[in-house]
């Protein structure tokens, strides 16, 4: 029922589409959008709007100033090591304490709710894959951009690689959800890809920069080693090699 395309050395060499659907037809991916968003903070990075991957988030933040939560950076939100409280749980059984069903379903301003958790446990202490932390990075990039996620985006990632149209979901405030929610055709899913696949290069132009693509893929995390900048880690195994993903929820995955 789902949509999937196979990229070999540059060339599409396979692809499926749900019957009625086309490589025209839009899939809306969930969490293959963090990945996105990783790219986003990098090029940022390197434009230096973002001075340092170990900036205190309480300069995006400054009401965490004075609370527990000021000793987490910006490298902490990156690899799901905030340690703030979170329940990532999509059981509705769950509703009453799974904030990301909260945040999803009920919150007008998802940006405000993502930034009014509690710290649980001391930040680089313990990894939590919590969509509320992506959701930060939202109004990190806001602030050092002075532009929407999506109009950076188009700007320096999607525009320099042909990813032409795309449209990325924002709450009611206007917040882009960074943690998910990008729509797109499955062969630009698979052009956001293949830039990682190049180091972040495009037709000789580096669109996302190679240090920052190689470390948003390299085991530097304290308290997990499958996870990277907002990319999932895999060591192989079983003659299978190491290799990363961008991953959502229904088994979707670049």
């Amino acid at each position: 029922r789902g949509f999937a395309v196979v990229v070999h050395d540059g060339a599409i060499v396979g692809e499926w589409y749900a019957p009625g659907a086309t490589s025209d037809s839009w899939a809306t991916s969930w969490s293959v959008a963090k990945s996105f968003t990783s790219a986003l903070v990098g090029v940022a990075l390197d434009e230096g709007l973002i001075p340092s991957i170990d900036v205190p988030m309480t300069n995006y933040y400054p009401e965490w100033a004075g609370t527990p939560r000021e000793a987490i950076t910006l490298r902490h939100v990156l690899h799901m090591e905030s340690g703030l409280d979170w329940d990532e749980s999509y059981d509705p059984a769950d509703i009453a304490s799974s904030e990301i069903i909260s945040m999803v379903g009920f919150q007008l301003d998802q940006l405000a709710f993502a930034a009014s958790r509690p710290a649980r446990v001391a930040p680089g202490t313990e990894f939590n894959y919590s969509s509320g932390d992506t959701m930060l990075l939202s109004g990190v990039l806001e602030q050092a951009t002075g532009m929407s996620v999506e109009e950076y985006a188009q700007e320096q990632l999607l525009g320099p690689i042909g990813i032409d149209p795309l449209e990325w979901w924002q709450d009611a405030e206007g917040h882009s959800l960074t943690y998910c929610c990008v729509d797109t055709s499955s062969r630009d899913f698979a052009r956001f890809g293949l830039l990682y696949l190049r180091g972040g290069d495009w037709d000789g132009e580096q669109v996302v920069p190679s240090t920052w693509v190689q470390s948003s893929v390299t085991d530097t995390a304290a308290s997990y080693s499958g996870y990277g900048y907002q990319w999932w880690l895999d060591a192989g195994g079983g003659g299978i090699p190491p290799y990363f993903s961008a991953r959502g929820h229904d088994g979707q995955f670049i």
